[in-house]
């Protein structure tokens, strides 16, 4: 329930912090490609130069290890998150306080983002701090 409700609680604050990202922004669905792409639900709202992604895993029984979420590159091996050239950069992952970058083509390795914590929510422009 704790975790639940850290989600509730991030989440909420970001939309506060950034409503006319969440409110106005445009939706962009992301691809996902490499071992486990079809186990992500990935997209993108975009307003103006404030981005946000959001990452979550779905039907991860056969890559999660017990009761324990799927984390890293072990669970999630070559997988990674296509973000479009026109957001690729640096984002600030809202739960963990991360800092990630996109890779030369723009992606974003599933094991780097949720390394640490099993969904993820990133933003960039004015991004809200953990």
């Amino acid at each position: 329930g704790r975790v639940k409700l850290y989600v509730t609680w991030r989440g909420l604050t970001a939309r506060r912090e950034m409503r006319a990202l969440f409110d106005g922004g445009d939706y962009v669905p992301l691809k996902t490609s490499g071992a486990h792409a079809e186990r992500l639900c990935a997209f993108a709202r975009v307003h103006g130069e404030t981005a946000s992604i959001t990452l979550a895993p779905r039907l991860i029984a056969g890559i999660a290890s017990g009761d324990a979420p799927p984390l890293g590159e072990a669970a999630w091996k070559d997988t990674r998150l296509e973000v479009p050239r026109r957001i690729a950069g640096r984002y600030c992952n809202i739960f963990t306080g991360e800092v990630l970058s996109c890779d030369e083509t723009g992606a974003l390795r599933a094991g780097d983002v949720l390394a640490q914590f099993p969904v993820a929510i990133l933003t960039r422009g004015d991004a809200p701090q953990v």
